[in-house]
């Protein structure tokens, strides 16, 4: 994963000749690339090229916010690298669909206007609240222990007001993996499988990376990104165990 670290604005910034250029290169660079094949080799190097140009070109913006986080938040930082990296993962995809069109304006803007889009993401996500901002909702409490307030928890919302016994569902779903979301691997040599059991036992994202020797906000991230798809299976396997209707 690439390290995001601050920099101070290059000396004598701004340049619009420097910003000029970066854009004429930049455009260039992003234009031919979506004209390449997705899976060659050359595709891949060029993406590597825009990206380096990218975080060498010190114009990614610095002071990101959302209702409630600005950049003196104490976890600003975190946050900022979270929507950093999400912008990379991002990156590739859209270049590959087309989607940058320089009528529309810079490469610098382009991004930058994304990047403020994945920051709110990233709030919302580490934070484990859906509408952080909400009156009531204490950002920095949230967050201690690294879990959620039981009526928040998905899986009890999922299970609420079903018939089914929600351990059995959940013992009937390891069992058979419908969808080989369980043994999927998420990071190094950790399951998909972990980071849900873990939630129905009610253990943090915190204590389970401490176990685990790997970083809680990545964890906690990495069970973010997928939780929805696995619910989602769970709620189509739940259902083919429902008796027809007659």
């Amino acid at each position: 994963m690439v390290r995001f670290t601050f920099q101070p604005p290059p000396p004598g910034s701004p340049d619009p000749d420097r910003d000029r250029q970066l854009n004429q290169t930049l455009q260039a660079l992003v234009l031919r690339t979506q004209s390449l094949p997705p899976q060659s080799l050359e595709f891949r190097k060029a993406i590597q090229q825009v990206v380096k140009l990218v975080c060498e070109s010190n114009r990614l913006r610095r002071s990101l916010s959302t209702q409630k986080v600005y950049r003196d938040h104490p976890r600003y930082g975190e946050f900022y690298h979270e929507a950093f990296c999400r912008l990379l993962d991002w990156l590739p995809t859209a270049i590959q669909k087309k989607q940058y069109d320089p009528d529309r304006g810079e490469v610098m803007t382009w991004l930058n206007n994304k990047l403020q889009y994945l920051f709110k993401d990233a709030v919302r996500d580490l934070t484990g609240v859906r509408t952080p901002f909400a009156v009531g909702v204490d950002l920095e409490n949230l967050d201690e222990q690294g879990e959620l307030p039981a009526d928040m928890n998905p899986w009890s919302a999922l299970m609420a007001q079903e018939e089914l016994d929600p351990s059995e569902v959940w013992r009937l779903y390891k069992a058979q993996d419908p969808d080989g979301l369980l043994q999927k691997v998420v990071l190094g040599s950790i399951r998909l499988e972990q980071l849900i059991d873990a939630k129905n036992q009610g253990k943090s994202m915190r204590k389970l990376a401490i176990e685990l020797s790997v970083n809680a906000n990545t964890l906690s991230s990495i069970y973010t990104r997928h939780k929805d798809q696995f619910f989602e299976s769970v709620r189509r396997f739940r259902q083919s165990l429902q008796p027809p209707d007659e």
